[in-house]
C-alpha cells in the first residue's frame, strides 16, 4: 500500500508530490531518448563511419561532463535541505556559488578538449578517417561543454524547487532540434563545410537554444539564487558533490575504457554497442525518474528531520521500481530482433545483441537498486559510502 504522506511535501500554498515530480521527469526522459535514437537512425543511414565517430566523440564528452555535473549535484542537496529547514537566503547563496564553480570549471574543460582533441582521438584508439573527424567533431563540441553544464545546473534547480513539469519543454525543445537538424545536414543538397562539423555545430545550436528556455523559466519562477562567491560554500558543493556523482563519473569512465576496447574490434563492434544502448537505454528510464524525483523528497524529509519517512519511502521505491525494471527488460529481448532491424541488416549485430540483451534482464535489478539507493542516500550528505560502491563496481567487474 502506497504511503501518500511521505510522497507529499507542502510549501507555503504549493503541494509537491512524487507524482506531480516524477510524470514530467519521465516524459523528459522518453522524448529526449527518442529524438536521440531518431538522431541515430538518421546517422546508420547515412554513413557507419559517421556513426562511430559521433558515438566515440560524445562518450569522451561525457566524461568530463559527468564530473562536471556533480556541481549541480552537490547545490542541490544543500538546498533541498536547507528549503526543508525553510532557509531560503540559505539555499539562494548555495545556489549562487554552485553557479559560479560550474560556469568558471566547465569553461576550462571545454577549453581543454578543444586543444587535446587530436590526442584524445587518438587515445580512444581510433585510426585513420574514423579518428579525424572524431577529433573534428570534439573541436566544435568542446564549446557547446559550458552551454550543456549550465543546462543540466538549472533544470536540476527547477526540480529542487518543485517545477519539474517545465523542464519537458526545454527537453523537448532541445531534442527536437537535434534530430531535426541531424536530418537537415544529412540531406542538406549542398554544405558549406564537411558534414561531421555541421553535426557539431547543430548540437551547440541546439543546447544554446534549450539553456535560454530552462533560465527563462528559472528567472520566471523566481528560484532563489544569489550572486555569490564563497570558497568555504563551494567547498561544501563539491564536497557533497563529487562523491554523490561517483557513481556516474565511475559508470561514465568504465564505458569509456569499455568503448575503446571495442574499437580494437572494428566499426562493427563500436555500432553494435550503439545500436544497443539505444534500445536499453529506455528500460531503466521510469524508475530512474521515479528514483530522482524522490530525492527531492528525500532533502526536504532529511531537512524537516523526518528520517522514519525518508526509510519508508525507500522501501515504496524499491517494491515499484525492480519488477518494472525486468518487465521491460524482458520485453525488449523478446522484441529485439524488430527493434535492431529499425537500424541495421548485419546478422553479426543480431547474434551479438541477443547475448547481450540477454544479460541486462538480470542487470537491471541492480541498476535499480543503484537508483533507489543513491537517490535516497545522497540526499541525506551521505555520500561516502555510494561512492565507494560505484568506485568498485564499475572497475573490479
Amino acid at each position: 500500500m502506497l504511503n501518500r504522506e511521505v510522497t507529499t511535501f507542502r510549501e507555503g500554498d504549493r503541494i509537491i508530490t512524487l507524482r506531480s515530480l516524477a510524470l514530467p521527469l519521465i516524459l523528459q526522459y522518453f522524448i529526449t531518448y527518442l529524438i536521440d535514437t531518431l538522431g541515430v537512425l538518421a546517422l546508420s543511414g547515412y554513413s557507419e563511419l559517421v556513426v562511430s565517430a559521433i558515438s566515440v566523440g560524445n562518450q569522451v564528452v561525457m566524461m568530463p561532463m559527468t564530473i562536471l555535473k556533480t556541481v549541480a549535484t552537490g547545490t542541490v542537496i544543500l538546498a533541498s535541505i536547507a528549503l526543508g529547514q525553510e532557509l531560503r537566503d540559505r539555499a539562494a547563496r548555495v545556489c549562487g556559488n554552485g553557479l559560479l564553480a560550474a560556469v568558471v570549471l566547465s569553461t576550462l574543460v571545454g577549453v581543454g578538449i578543444f586543444l587535446l582533441a587530436d590526442k584524445l582521438a587518438v587515445l580512444m584508439n581510433l585510426t585513420g578517417t574514423t579518428r579525424d573527424m572524431t577529433a573534428d567533431y570534439l573541436r566544435i563540441v568542446s564549446v557547446s561543454i559550458p552551454i550543456q553544464v549550465l543546462f543540466d545546473f538549472f533544470q536540476r534547480l527547477l526540480i529542487c524547487n518543485g517545477h519539474s513539469g517545465v523542464i519537458v519543454i526545454s527537453g523537448l525543445v532541445t531534442g527536437a532540434l537535434n534530430a531535426g537538424l541531424s536530418y537537415a545536414v544529412i540531406y542538406a543538397p549542398q554544405l558549406p563545410c564537411p558534414v561531421i562539423a555541421a553535426l557539431g555545430v547543430k548540437t551547440c545550436l541546439a543546447w544554446l537554444v534549450g539553456l535560454v528556455i530552462v533560465f527563462c523559466f528559472f528567472r520566471r519562477y523566481r528560484c532563489p539564487i544569489r550572486p555569490d562567491a564563497s570558497l568555504p560554500v563551494m567547498g561544501k558543493v563539491l564536497k557533497l558533490g563529487l562523491p554523490a556523482g561517483m557513481c556516474g563519473i565511475s559508470y561514465t569512465f568504465a564505458n569509456t575504457a569499455t568503448t575503446g576496447f571495442l574499437a580494437t574490434f572494428g566499426e562493427t563492434a563500436l555500432n553494435t554497442r550503439v545500436y544497443i544502448n539505444n534500445i536499453v537505454q529506455y528500460v531503466p528510464l521510469t524508475g530512474l525518474a521515479i528514483a530522482a524525483s524522490s530525492a527531492v523528497l528525500m532533502g526536504r524529509h532529511r531537512g524537516g528531520g523526518r528520517f522514519d519517512s525518508m526509510k519508508i519511502l525507500f522501501r515504496q521505491n524499491l517494491i515499484l521500481i525492480l519488477p518494472l525494471n525486468v518487465t521491460l527488460a524482458l520485453l525488449a529481448f523478446l522484441f529485439r530482433t524488430p527493434l535492431l532491424s529499425l537500424f541495421t541488416a548485419d546478422p553479426e549485430v543480431f547474434r551479438i545483441a541477443a547475448l547481450v540483451m540477454l544479460a541486462d534482464i538480470p542487470l537491471e535489478v541492480f541498476r535499480g537498486v543503484n537508483h533507489v539507493g543513491e537517490n535516497s542516500l545522497n540526499p541525506n550528505g551521505d555520500v561516502k559510502f555510494t561512492m565507494i560502491i560505484s568506485v568498485f563496481s564499475a572497475w573490479a567487474f
